[in-house]
């Protein structure tokens, strides 16, 4: 769970700093293949709107939704009914990092975060279409954006959440 929420951390703020993005909506598709060639693949949605608005929509196989808002993260699991409420720690801000990300390449940017090596790809517009990088045990993580929408309006109503009274709740 910790390392769940925080790649989510990285990722969120990655594509706030990287290529200097104020809002971005996108499906997306999310795989994970393991060294045994196996691959675990989730789809969902991202939202973010810049300073330090994120919703990852998760809704294959599995629905959860993560909002972090620069002071909490909120995980929502459906099929729990639980909420996990956890303190976004503002030292981990790692914008002021990315923003030294690197071009290495045509529409091909690299980041390093915490010695992980975050691959961007882009097309011709500057607008993200991948994200690619290997996590704590080794995986190939691949996001795939489908129809990304960059720099575009975002209603903020979308970050929030209604917690049903019955959903047990964690705090962290």
């Amino acid at each position: 769970m910790k390392k769940f929420t925080a790649l989510l951390i990285v990722f969120s703020t990655l594509v706030h700093a990287a290529l200097k993005v104020d809002s971005f909506k996108s499906k997306f598709v999310q795989q994970i293949t393991d060294d045994q060639n196996k691959t675990i693949r989730y789809e969902g949605e991202l939202i973010f709107k810049a300073p330090n608005l994120t919703l990852w929509r998760y809704v294959k196989p599995i629905r959860k939704s993560v909002v972090i808002d620069g002071s909490k993260m909120i995980l929502v699991e459906p099929e729990l009914e639980q909420v996990t409420i956890s303190d976004f720690d503002k030292k981990q801000n790692l914008i002021t990092l990315l923003k030294r990300a690197k071009k290495i390449g045509k529409n091909r940017y690299l980041v390093t975060v915490e010695k992980r090596d975050f691959y961007i790809v882009t097309d011709d517009k500057g607008i993200i279409r991948s994200i690619r990088y290997k996590d704590d045990l080794a995986n190939d993580v691949k996001i795939d954006f489908i129809d990304p929408k960059q720099n575009v309006e975002v209603d903020g109503s979308v970050f929030e959440i209604k917690i049903p009274a019955n959903y047990d709740r964690i705090y962290r």
